[in-house]
């Protein structure tokens, strides 16, 4: 079972690690990004048929969309355009809400346009777009939890990730800020549970010439 998985950069890789510990399936990750484009939807649609187009080229019969941004902006008119391709979506759980609890949504540009956080509108969920978030944590995780420190400046019950750039760094800003940090490796995960396993295998390109691709492939891997 080949199992694709593409982002908007290279967030995805922290999906890739957490399903290489639970399954054994030969997982392709392709690497993309909108580069100079515009942000909106048509261009994410460009984008994401280019690495989709690639994948399927490597007879994955499943793939995930481990970007937050596409998932939420365009996942259901991808579903729609591949009807043959089982597509997992890297998505918020809106029924996650404790209304005696404070939570936290850090986010991208991208993701602030999507119908999925415009709807999340009750008084105790506060929603931050990071912009700047995901390239620090490819170029120096370090400085990414002093970026997030200007940034939130009260306490929150729980952190919601509404990147997977930002999954790399869930442990840290768990300890830097008191709270209890939601991803959704796990739920995506659940997905792939009755897939059948076979050899564990991994192959990564680079649809874009990344400059920190590889260095940072070989942090992570």
């Amino acid at each position: 079972m080949k199992i694709g998985l593409f982002d908007l950069g290279l967030g995805g890789i922290s999906i890739v690690k957490n399903l290489k510990k639970k399954f054994n399936h030969h997982y392709i990750f392709a690497c993309n990004s909108l580069k100079e484009l515009p942000y909106n939807d048509d261009n994410l649609l460009i984008v994401s048929k280019k690495s989709i187009e690639f994948l399927i080229a490597k007879e994955c019969s499943v793939i995930v969309i481990a970007c937050f941004t596409i998932s939420s902006n365009i996942g259901e008119k991808i579903k729609n355009l591949y009807p043959n391709i089982k597509f997992i979506l890297n998505l918020i759980d809106n029924k996650f809400n404790k209304y005696n609890k404070q939570y936290l949504i850090l986010t991208t540009n991208g993701g602030m346009h999507s119908n999925l956080i415009k709807n999340l509108n009750a008084k105790n969920i506060h929603i931050v777009c990071t912009p700047k978030l995901a390239k620090i944590i490819e170029e120096d995780k370090l400085n990414a939890i002093n970026y997030l420190r200007m940034i939130i400046t009260q306490k929150y019950d729980y952190i919601i990730l509404g990147c997977s750039h930002y999954y790399f760094i869930k442990k840290e800003i768990a300890k830097a800020f008191s709270a209890k940090v939601i991803t959704y490796e796990k739920q995506i995960a659940n997905e792939l549970k009755t897939e059948k396993q076979e050899k564990l295998q991994l192959e990564v390109y680079n649809l874009d010439n990344n400059l920190n691709f590889n260095k940072f492939i070989k942090e992570v891997i």
